[in-house]
């Protein structure tokens, strides 16, 4: 029945040629058309099952939230000029509301104004309205020492450090309002305006998002989508916004980057390993067959199947994810297998002579059926990973299983027909003619018949080495060890990345962490507080911070009006530094010195020896320089001046900032609602890691502790690990499972069960050679590199399965024939592959290079293992009378 139908195909499509070819280069065309529009995507959450948890999460916030991630935008430069930048990169990109949803890059101070001592906690408020009881000089003085004294002695920190920390509160403050004190001393008094800006500042803290040096800013900017094809728009927004400050270094980074510079540079890679593969692959075609036009008929019918491919992926799956992006060279190295087995019976020297239609029939005859079970083999190995939960193995599977059925049909169909186009163009055009009468003969690989020949005589020694082989590569596959990181995967010298380590250094914060999205706010506030509690945690990003519970909000307003009745009462007498009132100051300045020399001490024995250095030093300069010039002072003229303007400007501002309103949702600013609030009025939450995130074992531990607290915790890094998780558990089963359909299939085809496992046997040994090379050169399980596995098995099975159909139509004792008739295919089959992933491991991104690499070592080993272990055992079968059968 197989055999009749092989005739029959080889007829039509000899026959038919012109109207096959016609027809294959529409189906191409309209192919093409269909397939060009497929995207890649490389995020994780599209290679895990839709059911999981987290992926739901996951999907909502994208869905809520427009985006999981932010653009980090990274300015390098003078502070005053990065602020100016910032402002005018912050209003182009806030106008573009198509590509982005919000920009934070300061603090909103009109909101502050507003509403910030409500968003103060109780202490630092009390100590607020304490500090600035009444604003005379010497009172002010007075209550910044009882302030350090009192976090000196404060029994609720547990720990010293923790009271070195609260007593340093204000001295960023305190150093620069007695420096306005000392120049009004020295005639040179500050005007109201400066020290408003000295209390604004001392109020809001830094404006902007600076790192300490103050020489990079940050703006966090949320795109309306996490898809990547908006991508190079936002960058070009952003580098046009910025052409007025050539002086400004920009850098961007975040999840949305890093994704991006990594798809960039897969599809930079499938290209130029496209091209280099295709070109080796041509090469083998011209040195091995010595035709013209053989490297176009071999590749014309597996670039067709790509094609075909692409459209059919394109209507089922819809997209391309990181790891059945490669699939394109998958094919282009099986693909030439089926037109190597038919075009090296077609070449071959002893048919010189015979009618081309006659040498496909009989090529269909000889060779199809192993070309029918090597693809059946290859693609149910394939279809078998459909099984799996992990989109990535199960998608990876349909389209590569598809991929090998399509293309194999494709060269049965077209193969023929071309070969009849160019065997017409002997007739046609003369030139042609003679150059392929002159042409050398294709290479005869008259040596794999010595080889064949070797291998029996020497059959148990060949036998006795490959077993001792074996057991070595065996034990050292069991030590090869898994990388869970994503910088194993990842390429380093990608620009985001760059400035991803720098934001981590800068900040002291990873900017990729994990994710939730609540319903209230009342669970808000409570998981947020539980967040904050995990020591691996540096902030918890949440709403919350904007948003006091009502109860609080209203303790603190009836504070706040207390503090405004008695602001007012406590107008300035300004009354003049005569020397009692002069006494009194220079006492206060005496006592300053005092807790500021404990606060010194206190910091130095924690370690803390930059704070300790700033307390000495302001203790021993401008504190001892004031109290002198007080006790020395002529006139009170300068104390008087620096009385006057620092209560006349104090006053105004804390009569603004304590006109406080409650705080709503509704009334937060545009930007932060916009990040925080969804477009169902649900919260989102962002939980921030300390460390790296992206590298073990921190990643596990930083995980570990979030999940504890919420099992819907999503995010890149948890969809990551879960993807890492699941694909090292689903790639054991599913080599399994694709190792036993290929027993199945193998059988019903063979009919055999020894023959069967004789078949297997390059394959399986050659599996432990590959994993025991592996870990001898030091390579490292990642989760790419491990999927390789199973495709090794559906790939690899090709050459034993030829050799045993070879060795089946020579018969017994005839190995060496076997040999030389099969093996001139095996060789170039696995050359042709070896070009295709030989050609993807030298890509520039590490996980592609891994799994490149990974496929080809498993093919080189299963290369030897079927050309030196298989010919020796079936010696050995022979030796013994035991008959392989099929």
């Amino acid at each position: 029945m197989r055999i009749r139908f092989l005739k029959w195909l080889a007829e039509f499509s000899t026959e038919n040629y012109q109207a096959v070819l016609f027809i294959a280069a529409v189906i191409s065309i309209i192919c093409a058309f269909i397939g060009a529009g497929l995207q890649i995507r490389t995020q994780w959450v599209d290679m895990l099952p839709e059911s999981l948890a987290s992926v739901k999460e996951f999907n909502a916030i994208i869905e809520n939230f427009a985006s999981d991630s932010d653009i980090l935008v990274v300015l390098e430069g003078s502070p005053e000029t990065l602020k100016q930048a910032a402002e005018s990169l912050a209003g182009a990109l806030i106008q573009n509301r198509t590509l982005i949803r919000s920009v934070d890059y300061r603090v909103d101070r009109e909101f502050l104004e507003k509403h910030g001592l409500l968003l103060q906690d109780e202490q630092d408020m009390d100590t607020w309205m304490q500090l600035f009881k009444n604003l005379n000089l010497t009172g002010v003085l007075q209550r910044t020492s009882g302030l350090i004294e009192q976090g000196l002695k404060d029994e609720s920190q547990s720990d010293d450090a923790a009271k070195g920390r609260i007593a340093q509160r204000g001295m960023a403050w305190l150093e620069a309002w007695l420096g306005y004190f000392e120049r009004s001393l020295d005639g040179n008094p500050s005007s109201q305006e400066e020290l408003t800006q000295w209390m604004e500042h001392t109020f809001y803290g830094e404006t902007y998002y600076f790192n300490a040096p103050h020489n990079r800013l940050i703006l966090f900017v949320r795109p309306q989508s996490p898809d990547h094809k908006n991508a190079r728009q936002i960058k070009g927004l952003i580098q046009n916004a910025l052409q007025p400050y050539p002086q400004v270094q920009v850098g961007l980074t975040g999840v949305y980057m890093v994704s991006y510079e990594e798809l960039q540079t897969i599809r930079g890679d499938l290209k130029t390993n496209s091209v280099r593969s295709l070109v080796l692959i041509l090469l083998i075609f011209v040195l091995a067959f010595r035709m013209l036009l053989a490297p176009l008929i071999a590749n014309l019918p597996v670039i067709m199947s790509i094609l075909v491919t692409l459209a059919v992926v394109r209507y089922s799956v819809g997209y391309l994810n990181l790891i059945t992006s490669v699939f394109g060279i998958i094919l282009l190295g099986l693909g030439g297998d089926y037109s190597i087995h038919i075009l090296s019976h077609v070449t071959d020297p002893e048919k010189e002579g015979v009618k081309m239609s006659e040498k496909i029939k009989e090529a269909f005859v000889t060779s199809g059926q192993g070309i029918i079970t090597g693809c059946l083999t290859n693609s149910l190995a394939f279809f078998t990973l459909m099984l799996a939960d992990f989109r990535g193995l199960s998608e990876l599977g349909f389209t590569t299983g598809i991929g090998i059925i399509i293309c194999m049909s494709c060269v049965m169909c077209v193969l023929p027909a071309l070969l009849m186009w160019e065997s017409s163009l002997h007739g046609k055009i003369p030139k042609y003619r003679h150059l392929n009468q002159r042409r050398p003969p294709a290479v005869s690989f008259q040596f794999l018949q010595t080889l064949g020949d070797k291998l029996v005589r020497y059959r148990w020694a060949v036998v006795g080495v490959m077993l001792a082989l074996t057991i070595l590569f065996s034990y050292e596959a069991r030590h090869i060890t898994f990388n869970r990181s994503r910088t194993a995967i990842q390429p380093e010298n990608m620009p985001s990345v760059k400035v991803l380590n720098q934001v981590i250094g800068d900040f002291g914060l990873s900017p990729d962490g994990a994710l939730l999205s609540l319903s209230t706010l009342q669970q808000l506030r409570y998981y947020t507080h539980q967040f904050e509690q995990l020591p691996e945690v540096a902030m918890v990003d949440s709403v919350v911070r904007y948003l006091p519970t009502v109860a609080d909000q209203e303790t603190r307003l009836k504070k706040i009006s207390g503090y405004r009745l008695t602001l007012q009462a406590s107008s300035q007498e300004h009354q003049s530094y005569y020397l009692e009132n002069r006494r009194q100051l220079s006492e206060a300045f005496g006592d300053l010195k005092k807790r500021l020399l404990e606060l010194a001490s206190m910091a130095y024995l924690q370690g803390e020896y930059e704070a300790s250095d700033r307390a000495q030093q302001l203790a021993d300069g401008v504190v001892t320089t004031l109290q002198a010039k007080v006790n020395t002072l002529g006139s009170p003229r300068g104390i008087d001046a620096f009385q006057d303007v620092f209560e006349k400007s104090a006053r105004a501002f804390l009569w603004r900032v304590t006109d406080t309103q409650p705080v709503t949702p509704e009334n937060l600013p545009y930007a932060i609602q916009q990040r925080y609030i969804g477009k169902d009025g649900k919260f989102l939450l962002g939980i921030l890691p300390k460390e790296d995130v992206w590298q073990e074992p921190f990643q596990t531990k930083f995980l570990k502790a979030v999940q504890e607290v919420s099992s819907r915790v999503t995010g890149t890094v948890v969809l990551f690990s879960q993807s890492v998780n699941l694909a090292t558990q689903e790639v054991r089963w599913c080599t399994l499972a694709s190792f036993l359909t290929m027993v199945i299939l193998l059988w019903l085809d063979f009919k055999n069960l020894t023959t069967t496992l004789v078949a297997l046997i390059p394959l399986i040994v050659g599996v432990l050679w590959m994993l025991g090379i592996l870990h001898l050169c030091g390579v490292e399980y990642n989760v790419l590199n491990i999927m390789a596995i199973p495709l090794i098995l559906g790939i690899g099975i090709d050459n034993g399965v030829h050799m045993i159909r070879r060795y089946l139509i020579e018969g017994r004792g005839k190995l060496g024939l076997a040999m030389h008739g099969s093996g001139r295919g095996i060789l170039l089959t696995s050359g042709t592959n070896v070009c295709g992933f030989g050609a993807l491991a030298m890509s520039t991104h590490p996980g592609l290079a891994s799994f490149g690499l990974v496929l080809t070592v498993g093919l080189l080993a299963t290369l030897t293992t079927t050309m030196i272990t298989l010919p020796a055992l079936i010696a050995v079968f022979e030796q013994f009378n035991i008959s392989l059968k099929g």
